[in-house]
């Protein structure tokens, strides 16, 4: 069932609508069309009760002033791309560098930052948000179609991103939401359990921008092939992990072959909540809010942001693909679908 209510309005005058999705079952979440962006996510705990498990505003105002994406969707590229540039069939592209040289999450008005039009039926369980991208936007070429659908089933949250291009473009969608299976106004995160089935991940410079080269986790504080505890993986002994305060790392799955495959888990210490990311993508970028600081906007309830609340699991192709012949292919070209799926499952852990 949909329901679609007044949310905010935004400066420019235009109302932003949120639609609230269930289906009766242990799932509902609230996705609002400014940033197509997942703005509550509520979830049954072993108590019986809800926990809303991620990050958001009750502010359209509160969106616009923050720096941490919180919950949009991103793109056109998600993650970092070098120097702002990438070249086409011989063809230099420069965007705009939000982040020193580079660029990070699309640049100054990403996907996340747009108002996206809706279609839903009421007795229905998901919701499509589209955009179309002009031709030139953020240094990206070609127009792009954007839908992006949100399906709420008993126990789970599916989004489905597909786009079409009339001029081959690069492309690489994701959701930015913080997830806290304890609810994301517990404090921190750092005693939830975690487990992602990769043996490695991309190497990265100082900026973060990958080198190249693929690390082993063998042996690392990286390593969560079995599950751990998270607060082991934060605090663990490991140059990059000690240098960004946490995880700010793209993992790469195990046995990867384009299906949706089951690749990570994440389970609150109170809540009992387990999530289950499955995904059709190479892998996730985790990061796990280490910048975040007091002074951001205040999230839903008046709740303070802090280092480490919640821990975002951004599936996609690898950052800064389009540079690096041996990563992802995320050039899409005329006649072409796009097309991803990643899906958040929601149990009890045993």
């Amino acid at each position: 069932m949909i329901t679609k209510r007044f949310f905010d309005y935004h400066p420019c005058g235009v109302p932003v609508y949120a639609y609230d999705i269930t289906n009766g079952g242990s799932v509902t979440a609230t996705v609002i069309e400014y940033g197509a962006t997942l703005q509550r996510l509520l979830v049954k705990d072993k108590f019986g009760n809800c926990r809303d498990v991620i990050g958001g505003f009750d502010r359209i105002i509160d969106y616009l002033d923050s720096s941490e994406y919180q919950g949009g969707t991103i793109g056109r590229v998600c993650n970092r791309l070098k120097n702002a540039e990438y070249i086409i069939d011989d063809v230099k592209y420069s965007t705009y560098a939000n982040e020193g040289k580079n660029v990070c999450h699309a640049g100054r008005f990403g996907f996340d930052k747009k108002i996206w039009s809706s279609n839903f039926t009421e007795d229905s369980d998901e919701v499509t948000f589209t955009y179309l991208s002009p031709d030139g936007e953020e240094g990206f070429p070609g127009n792009l179609s954007v839908r992006v659908t949100f399906t709420v089933t008993d126990d789970s949250l599916t989004i489905n991103y597909k786009a079409t291009t009339d001029k081959k473009t690069i492309i690489n969608l994701t959701n930015h939401s913080y997830f806290n299976m304890n609810g994301f106004n517990s404090g921190n995160m750092e005693n939830h359990k975690i487990r992602v089935a990769a043996s490695k991940y991309n190497e990265t410079d100082s900026e973060l921008i990958p080198t190249g080269n693929f690390s082993k986790v063998e042996g690392t504080a990286f390593d969560m092939r079995k599950e751990r505890t998270i607060k082991d993986v934060l605090y663990g002994d490991h140059p990059k992990i000690r240098e960004l305060g946490g995880l700010d790392t793209n993992f790469i799955f195990d046995g990867y072959n384009g299906n949706v495959n089951h690749v990570a888990d994440f389970t609150g210490d109170i809540s009992g909540i387990k999530m289950s990311v499955y995904t059709d993508q190479s892998g996730v970028l985790i990061y796990t809010s280490n910048s975040i600081k007091s002074t951001e906007p205040k999230m839903k309830n008046g709740t303070v942001q802090e280092k480490h609340f919640g821990a975002c699991f951004e599936t996609a192709a690898m950052p800064d693909a389009v540079n690096h012949d041996n990563f992802d292919n995320t050039i899409l070209d005329v006649g072409e679908e796009y097309s991803s799926t990643t899906s958040f499952k929601f149990s009890i852990a045993e």
